[in-house]
């Protein structure tokens, strides 16, 4: 991504967020802006812990509470999404991305994102009355390739044992 489209998403992001705190009468904080800046600042899925760490890198700490607070706040005005891919939330930002699905490993929990326009059109054609589909909260859950792999051998090994 250009530096010239980066620095646009950080403008539309800052003004969402500024809307929606007017909207909401809440204030307008260095904390808040920070973490915006911080979580457009990378991609992929990532953990209030993660994002605890990458403030702490910027030197700007923050309380965990604060960022679960804001993590919600964030979450209500549309700018991050959470996921849950296995026993713990995962968040990712949304504003600026292309919609994809999430392939899930059931035995390693690797997340992949898959920008696949077919199956997006596909589901955004459906009309489904009464309900606004998101394409963005589509997992297919299945094997990845190294577990694949690892669970042939595993099967190989032991028909091998059962045949000796």
């Amino acid at each position: 991504m250009s530096d010239e489209s980066q620095d646009n998403i950080y403008a539309e992001v800052h003004q969402i967020l500024e809307d929606y705190l007017h909207a909401h009468r809440l204030r307008v904080t260095p904390e808040r802006s920070t973490i915006v800046d911080t979580i457009y600042a990378h991609e992929g899925h990532f953990t209030i812990e993660m994002l605890h760490g990458w403030l702490m890198e910027r030197r700007f700490p923050v309380s965990m509470a604060t960022l679960y607070n804001n993590v919600e706040l964030l979450i209500d005005a549309k700018l991050l999404a959470r996921h849950y891919f296995g026993p713990s939330a995962l968040y990712e930002r949304v504003h600026g991305d292309e919609p994809h699905y999430h392939r899930v490993c059931k035995r390693c929990g690797m997340v992949q994102d898959v920008h696949f326009d077919a199956i997006t059109n596909y589901i955004m054609s459906k009309h489904i009355r009464g309900f606004l589909v998101d394409p963005s909260y589509l997992y297919v859950y299945g094997l990845c390739s190294k577990c694949k792999a690892a669970l042939r051998r595993k099967q190989r090994n032991s028909q091998k044992k059962y045949e000796s």
